[in-house]
C-alpha cells in the first residue's frame, strides 16, 4: 500500500493495475502506431526537435531555490474526485483514472505574471509586485513503469502523473493557447513509486478508499475491463480524495517541460515530488502484466482473453536533456501559506 500524505493509503492501486491501460486523449492521433520498445527514441516531430522536453533527470545538488518563496506553487489540496471511471485503450498504453467532476474543489495555484505567464517565475526574471496567482485543477491521473523522470541518475519502479490544467479565465496566455487549438497549460504533479518488500499488497477493494454505496461484498472480477474505450470503462459512483496519493514530504522539483507521450507538446509545468511513495512488488508486477497482456485492437491476436504476442511491458520515455533549463526546488506544503501573500 502506498504511504500517503493523508495516511488513508492507496488501496485502489492494485485494482486499478488489474483494470486498465490508457493514454492522455489529447495526444491519441499522433501516437497511433507508436510504441515504447525504444522508449520514445523513434518518435517523430517535436519529440525529436524540441528543446524543452520531458521527462528529465533531476539532480539534487543542482536544484535551485526560487528567488522568493512566494514564487513557488501552492498545493493546498487537489480536491475530491467523484464518479470515477477506469479506461482501457491501447495507444501508448497507460493505466489511467478519470472522473466526471470534483465533488470538493482543488485549491492549488501557480505564480504568474499579470498576463498569466506561469513560467516567468521559474526563470526568475520577474518582480514580485507584477505577479498574481492562477488556479489549476486535476483532470486525470495515470501510471508509468518504470518511472520516466529520474532522481540522481536512478529510475524508480513506477510513477504517477496527475494531469492538471490551469483553469479557464485564470491566465490570458493559457486561454490564448487553448483558443488556438492547443491544450491550454497542463500542470503535471508527479509522484515516484518505489517497491518496498515491507509493504503488503493492497486488497482488491476499491470500497475501502472510495466511499461507494453498495450492498454486500463486490466480486473483483466483476470490475475487470475487457474492451478498450471509455464506453467500455468501469464507473464507480463515489468519491476519492486525490490528496491520498501525495507523499507526506512536500519537497519538490519544478521545471518547464513537455508531455512525455507523442506529440511531446511543450509548455507543460512540471511538479515532481522528491520523496517516493512505497508500493508492493505484486502491485508493480500487476501493472507490468496489464501493460503486456491486456486485450486491445492493437493486438495481432487474442488468446484466452489476452494480447498475443504480448506488448512491451514498460511504458516510460527516456530522459531528455535540460538544454540549460533551470530546475527549481521548494517545499510545496510549507510554502503554501506563504504563497497566499501575493
Amino acid at each position: 500500500m502506498v504511504k500517503t500524505r493523508s495516511g488513508l493509503g492507496l488501496a485502489l492501486v492494485q485494482l486499478i493495475l488489474a483494470l486498465s491501460v490508457s493514454f492522455l486523449d489529447a495526444a491519441g492521433k499522433e501516437s497511433a502506431g507508436l510504441n515504447y520498445r525504444s522508449h520514445g527514441a523513434d518518435w517523430p516531430g517535436l519529440c525529436q526537435s524540441g528543446e524543452k522536453q520531458s521527462p528529465v533527470g533531476v539532480t539534487t545538488k543542482d536544484l535551485k531555490p526560487y528567488a522568493k518563496p512566494e514564487y513557488a506553487p501552492n498545493l493546498e489540496t487537489l480536491g475530491v474526485a467523484g464518479d470515477i471511471t477506469f479506461l482501457l485503450t491501447t495507444v501508448l498504453p497507460h493505466v489511467e483514472v478519470e472522473w466526471e467532476r470534483l465533488t470538493e474543489p482543488a485549491r492549488a495555484t501557480l505564480a504568474a505574471t499579470k498576463d498569466g505567464d506561469i513560467f516567468a517565475p521559474l526563470r526568475g526574471d520577474v518582480d514580485a509586485d507584477e505577479l498574481k496567482r492562477v488556479a489549476f485543477e486535476p483532470a486525470q491521473f495515470h501510471f508509468h513503469t518504470p518511472s520516466e523522470n529520474s532522481l540522481d541518475g536512478n529510475l524508480f519502479d513506477g510513477i504517477i502523473h496527475v494531469v492538471n490544467f490551469v483553469k479557464d479565465g485564470e491566465s490570458e496566455m493559457c486561454d490564448s493557447i487553448k483558443a488556438s487549438g492547443g491544450l491550454g497549460c497542463p500542470v503535471v504533479v508527479s509522484i515516484f513509486l518505489k517497491e518496498d518488500e515491507r509493504v503488503e499488497a493492497c486488497p482488491l477493494s476499491l470500497l475501502s478508499s472510495v466511499n461507494v454505496a453498495a450492498t454486500g461484498e463486490p466480486n473483483p472480477s466483476d470490475y475487470l475491463i475487457r474492451s478498450a474505450g471509455k464506453e467500455n470503462g468501469v464507473k464507480f459512483f463515489g468519491h476519492f480524495d486525490l490528496d491520498s496519493i501525495l507523499p507526506s514530504d512536500g519537497k519538490i522539483a519544478i521545471w518547464e517541460g513537455s508531455l512525455t507521450t507523442a506529440p511531446c507538446t511543450e509548455g507543460v509545468f512540471w511538479i515532481q515530488f522528491l520523496t517516493p511513495a512505497d508500493v508492493s512488488f505484486p502491485e508493480i508486477m500487476q501493472l507490468r502484466n496489464t501493460l503486456a497482456y491486456a486485450a486491445g485492437s492493437d493486438c495481432k491476436s487474442i488468446k484466452n482473453g489476452q494480447c498475443f504476442p504480448q506488448r512491451f511491458p514498460s511504458n516510460n520515455r527516456m530522459t531528455q536533456p535540460l538544454n540549460g533549463r533551470v530546475v527549481r526546488t521548494a517545499d510545496v506544503y510549507s510554502e503554501a501559506k506563504k504563497a497566499t501573500s501575493l
